[in-house]
């Protein structure tokens, strides 16, 4: 991936605070009008990689380039945050209670001529969902259009970059998912380059054009987001982004198959030997209605129902435990014994 056209490139980087090291060896390059997801667990770092890259904190090690500039080193805050042409949007809107939603929104415009913030306000506005709404107050809005306008404010000023810290973390499900998609449809409409923080694998998955999986402090994985599912690089990423089922295998000889409580399946990788642990989808899990040499037997212990769809825990040999994804319309009476199929080639590790 070229770095001479970038956005955003973080090299490096290392922090500590005192005896805790936070993050290690970073790196990281935003291509300009993308959308990039850092996706790891509450405490691994994503918070303070944002404060460093937004320039509120200086890393131990490794520099931060925007648009081409050297804005933080090790040893200085080379370009102060105010010059770094990056916005913020908080986990919550941190909005300014005593302005207007088009004061809020307008800012950052304050040294442009009048008629012109005017106009930029009401664009971004429009741009969110929220035209006409520039004489109203933060007060007499909901949550979720709280952080539109936050959205609006971070987009008003055409910046470099705009960082997402957890947006919606304090949404409840049904309006997160539409603000969620609200705010993508805003930034990809605006051109913007964004680098978005979350917890949330779903919403990673769904938003960004790559997703960076950061775990203990570094970035073990970044790529698109189908591969990041369908090829992780490690069980940890496996395990971290979506559901999972891990059971113990042995790779035969040839290094193309794996003998596990499914039986012989197909590898997707030949570079294996000897003991590993098999990773497979729930959802490469199908449930037929005969046995064949391609099938297993195995008892259903437990079921979810999430409307749509399913989940049903089912014991293999008496031992082994997996889970499979279904129709709800197709869920199993507990301690029914069913045939099961693995589809597709399984990852090891």
């Amino acid at each position: 991936m070229s770095t001479q056209s970038a956005a955003l490139v973080v090299d490096g980087i290392g922090h500590r605070f005192g005896a805790l090291r936070v993050l290690h060896n970073v790196n990281l390059t935003l291509q300009r009008g993308t959308i990039t997801a850092v996706l790891g667990p509450s405490g691994c770092g994503k918070t303070t990689l944002l404060r460093i890259v937004s320039g509120f904190e200086r890393p131990t090690e490794g520099t931060v380039t925007i648009a081409g500039r050297v804005v933080t080193t090790a040893e200085s805050i080379v370009i102060p945050p105010e010059q770094r042409g990056v916005t913020i949007v908080p986990q919550e809107g941190a909005l300014f209670p005593h302005l207007s939603v088009g004061g809020n929104v307008g800012f950052g415009l304050r040294n442009r001529r009048s008629t012109t913030a005017k106009r930029r306000v009401a664009e971004v506005l429009e741009m969110v969902g929220l035209h006409g709404m520039e004489h109203r107050r933060p007060a007499e809005l909901s949550g979720g259009m709280q952080q539109r306008v936050a959205l609006a404010r971070a987009l008003a000023s055409s910046p470099e970059l705009v960082l997402l810290d957890e947006p919606f973390a304090a949404l409840d499900l049904g309006l997160r998912e539409q603000v969620r998609d609200e705010t993508c449809r805003a930034l990809r409409e605006s051109g913007a380059t964004a680098l978005w923080v979350t917890h949330d694998q779903r919403e990673a998955l769904a938003t960004a054009d790559r997703v960076a999986v950061l775990l203990d402090g570094t970035i073990v994985q970044s790529d698109v987001p189908e591969l990041i599912y369908r090829q992780p690089a490690s069980r940890a990423v496996a395990e971290f982004v979506g559901d999972v089922v891990v059971i113990d295998g042995h790779v035969a000889t040839d290094g193309l198959t794996v003998r596990c409580a499914f039986g012989q399946l197909n590898l997707a990788d030949s570079h294996l030997a000897g003991s590993v642990f098999v990773v497979i989808r729930p959802e490469q899990l199908e449930i037929v209605d005969e046995s064949t040499l391609l099938t297993t037997r195995a008892t259903v212990i437990a079921t979810k129902f999430f409307g749509h769809d399913g989940l049903i825990e089912v014991e293999l040999h008496g031992r082994e435990r997996a889970v499979i994804r279904v129709q709800s319309m197709n869920l199993p009476e507990r301690g029914r014994d069913i045939f099961v199929r693995v589809n597709g080639l399984v990852r090891a590790f």
